[in-house]
């Protein structure tokens, strides 16, 4: 299970690669800024609860009650690589411990997905009361293994520390080049949630704090602006091209909008060009594909389109046609003087 658990304050992580993983800086793992139990304010805990798991917890709670910790762990460890867990599958899982006795009690499993990398932010553990029930607050940022897969989630937990049943709020989206190192996408919403609006309400709040998903200003969610072109082709096509492996579906006729943004800035990597008298055509590697019109001086996406394998492409002029040619040997001609373009100017 690659899992890595990130404390920004103190720039630890512990990184795991299809079960050859290197942890590093694990005693540090609790943050300064939590409510957790700190080692050196009570001596042994964590050897107790180590030995009690066979593994080092994420995070163990302050005290409760006086006499029961929260510890939060994920999946069993190997005995002959320790801090190394398994190779495919990500568990985490609360559970109530008593040092007296020295007992663990029974675990509730938080979360359990697979083929994932698991990403954990241990800065940001902290307990809070919300509507009257004290709770524990995390979040974690997941992302499939290999390139099939572009989807990421973002979730944000709260853990209830008297019978550890938790609520999660997730959003799901893909990387976005409207900021660094987050994704773009919408929340998904449980009936669990939504018959708690306050718990919801506290979690859409946490969100909105976080620099992992993409929080749009007003000028930004105009659907003219230059940033949401991707949306608005898809919206305007009823296409989604974003996909592991394969070429784009090509409806015709091919709406789309004039923009008077360099839309070549808003694609990673360089592009390869072809042209005629009239337009100029920018192809990404395994990206989309943008217009120049020489005449207007604006930019026009032809197609958008992301993927991670079996999309390469070329392209060539053949009269008015732009013929693109897949390297699954699909070829498709789009005529120039057919596509429909908005009234309306981008910005």
């Amino acid at each position: 299970m690659p899992v890595k658990f990130k404390n920004h304050s103190m720039k630890i992580s512990l990184k795991y690669s299809f079960g050859i993983c290197l942890i590093i800086g694990v005693l540090m793992l609790l943050s300064c800024k939590t409510n957790s139990t700190q080692l050196q304010e009570n001596n042994g805990l964590e050897e107790l609860i180590i030995k009690s798991l066979n593994q080092k917890p994420i995070y163990i709670s302050k005290l409760l009650d006086d006499s029961t910790y929260v510890v939060i762990y994920g999946n069993q460890t190997n005995d002959n690589m320790p801090y190394f867990f398994s190779d495919t599958l990500n568990q985490i899982f609360a559970a109530k411990y008593e040092p007296k006795s020295n007992r663990m009690q029974k675990p509730e499993l938080i979360m359990q997905d697979d083929y994932t990398y698991l990403d954990i932010d241990s800065a940001s553990f902290r307990t809070t009361n919300v509507d009257g029930i004290i709770y524990i607050y995390f979040s974690s940022h997941e992302s499939f293994m290999g390139q099939a897969v572009l989807e990421q989630t973002v979730s944000f937990y709260l853990i209830d520390v008297n019978n550890l049943s938790h609520f999660e709020l997730s959003y799901v989206g893909e990387p976005s080049f409207k900021c660094d190192d987050c994704i773009e996408g919408d929340f998904e919403i449980d009936a669990k949630l939504k018959k708690n609006p306050r718990v919801l309400s506290y979690l859409m709040q946490q969100s909105r704090q976080s620099k992992e998903i993409y929080h749009a200003s007003t000028a930004e969610k105009d659907p003219m602006n230059s940033l949401n072109y991707e949306e608005k082709w898809n919206e305007d096509n009823s296409q989604d091209n974003s996909f592991g492996v394969g070429n784009a579906e090509i409806n015709t006729p091919i709406k789309t909008t004039y923009y008077k943004t360099k839309l070549l800035d808003l694609n990673d990597g360089s592009a390869v060009s072809i042209e005629n008298d009239d337009y100029i055509v920018f192809t990404f590697f395994r990206g989309n594909l943008i217009g120049f019109d020489k005449r207007k001086e604006l930019y026009f996406p032809i197609i958008i389109e992301s993927c991670s394998l079996g999309c390469s492409k070329e392209t060539e002029f053949v009269g008015d046609s732009l013929e693109i040619r897949y390297e699954s040997d699909i070829t498709y001609r789009i005529s120039m003087n057919d596509l429909e373009f908005d009234k309306r100017i981008g910005l």
